[in-house]
């Protein structure tokens, strides 16, 4: 009898070491980690300190709320509903979700969540892993926003140089022609084309849309070439 309480000590305290070495290991972890509950709104029942220093709660103050608290009044994401069906399925899941910090800064959260089960097989909790992804999100919106405005000069280059393929009976058919087609193409809604001539400014050509006729005057016109003039001047001084 007494071997069997020796063995069991030892078996307790081995258990022991053990969950205070993988407690350890997952403080030390720069990921924060959120354990909660299969209950209906998945209260937290334990975070780490990573989740505390990405999210600057303290594990006190997130005890036995849901994790939809980090969401604040950005309920209507892609993520947070790819979340929602893999709860209710009971599926791993890993997806981004737009959060906010105690202070009110927002930052991305990479997020991975699995459930788990007993012995039984019986749903016991869910386990969710969270990377704050922030600087890399916002440089890959950077890098696509880059690739958009690229694609769409290239579109445009292309439509400025698909004008070259109009015949004209004169220059001045050519200026008309491309001061309106490029205002089209750039959407813009008044152009000119000027001849500089020593310092003096002449207009050749001039485009203004139906809806700023009233507004492009000749004293409009008249004061955007003196102030070419100008800028001629100078920059010949």
């Amino acid at each position: 009898q007494l071997k069997e309480i020796i063995e069991n000590q030892l078996i307790l305290h081995t258990k022991n070491q053990q969950f205070r070495f993988l407690q350890r290991a997952i403080n030390s972890s720069t990921n924060g980690i959120v354990i909660t509950s299969s209950q209906k709104h998945k209260p937290i029942i334990y975070v780490n300190r990573g989740f505390e220093k990405i999210t600057g709660y303290s594990s006190q103050e997130v005890m036995g709320k849901s994790c939809r608290f980090l969401q604040g009044k950005e309920t209507n994401q892609e993520g947070i509903e790819k979340i929602r069906l893999a709860l209710d399925n009971q599926t791993e899941i890993r997806t981004v979700v737009k959060n906010f910090r105690k202070n009110g800064e927002a930052f991305w959260n990479e997020i991975y969540i699995s459930p788990v089960y007993d012995d039984d097989n019986n749903l016991t909790n869910f386990i969710g892993v969270q990377n704050d992804i922030t600087n890399k999100y916002k440089i890959e919106q950077d890098l696509a926003n880059k690739t958009q405005q690229l694609e769409t000069f290239s579109d445009t280059l292309q439509q400025i140089n698909n004008l070259k393929q109009v015949n004209f009976n004169s220059n001045q058919e050519i200026f008309d022609y491309y001061i309106q087609k490029i205002c089209h193409i750039l959407n813009m809604q008044v152009g000119l084309i000027c001849q500089l001539i020593g310092v003096t400014v002449i207009t050749v050509s001039s485009y203004s849309s139906n809806e700023n006729q009233l507004l492009f005057t000749d004293e409009n016109h008249n004061n955007i070439i003196t102030k070419l003039s100008q800028e001629v001047a100078t920059q010949k001084e």
